[in-house]
């Protein structure tokens, strides 16, 4: 009995360590918009499928001697764009460090499938770029701003602007970290080069500022931390559902015992008196005998 609830207890006990180490190391900061796993298995899908043996023959490109064919995709971040008009931003894909033996040597951009028939993929790598420097980038970001709530990760050619965007609870209005430059500014200064590159001669708005993509799939600015805290909360609610399973088994088993002993009792007292009766007839026949 003692070792069937130690096992279930041993059981919940792993389930809930496991979670909350797996909520623990998943994604290194959940104040950034990460890809899902599933995403990234289905990019790297695509580049093995698509682009590793292409890209082999580039690598000169890349700054790698290496097989680019066995090259990986590490944790992926959300990408802003500038909006059409105004100081807005919207999501227009993901960016996936490329690493080949532990080091970046460049970036996969994915972005959704609008045009997916029904058996294509949900996703569409759109460009291999040799930017060797997110991972390093996004590390950078959060030594920057260590109090941020959210930080956004903002890149667009069109606007010449590549960095990270952060608000406080202090700072609502928040600051941005300019990766050309490796300065923070005051997110106005940001509007300012906005409005004066609108300004200059044959500018053209992106054409994905056009139409605006809302990305699905991915762990939002908190939706990370709360996919992390539901399942260390199922986890929990399963060790707690196990445990009393385990309780309810040993009362179960225990009440089982106490009624089999209790009717083995009953059983016993009855072939006592049984016995006793059968006795006490004997004699009294042995008794009569004996007058005879």
């Amino acid at each position: 009995m003692k070792i069937e609830k130690g096992r279930s207890f041993g059981i919940a006990l792993v389930l809930f360590i496991v979670a909350c180490v797996w909520s623990l190391t998943t994604t290194a900061d959940t104040r950034i918009e990460y890809a899902y796993p599933e995403m990234k298995e289905g990019a790297q899908a695509l580049f093995d499928e698509h682009f590793a043996e292409y890209l082999n023959s580039m690598k000169s490109h890349y700054d790698t001697d290496g097989d680019l064919r066995q090259a990986e995709l590490i944790d992926g971040v959300s990408v802003q764009q500038v909006s059409l008009e105004g100081h807005n931003f919207f999501v227009t894909g993901y960016e996936f460090p490329l690493q080949l033996e532990g080091k970046t040597v460049g970036t996969v951009m994915v972005e959704q499938n609008l045009m997916a028939g029904p058996d294509a993929s949900e996703w569409k790598i759109t460009d291999v770029s040799p930017i060797a420097d997110l991972d390093y980038q996004l590390s950078e970001a959060t030594r920057r701003f260590p109090s941020a709530r959210a930080i956004w990760y903002i890149h667009d050619p069109n606007f010449r602007i590549r960095g990270f965007y952060a608000q406080t609870d202090t700072d609502t209005d928040g600051q941005f970290f300019d990766t050309y430059t490796q300065t923070v500014i005051p997110i106005e200064q940001l509007y300012g080069q906005i409005d004066a590159r609108r300004l200059e001669p044959g500018f053209s708005p992106s054409e994905k500022a056009l139409v605006p993509v809302i990305q699905v799939g991915a762990a939002g600015e908190d939706g990370g931390a709360w996919s992390r805290a539901f399942v260390v909360l199922v986890s929990a609610i399963a060790a707690i559902i196990l445990g009393i399973l385990g309780c309810v088994r040993k009362l179960r088993r225990e009440q089982i015992e106490l009624d089999f002993r209790s009717r083995q009792g009953i059983f016993l007292k009855e072939c006592r008196g049984t016995s006793k009766e059968n006795d006490a007839e004997e004699g009294k026949k042995t008794g009569q005998d004996a007058r005879r």
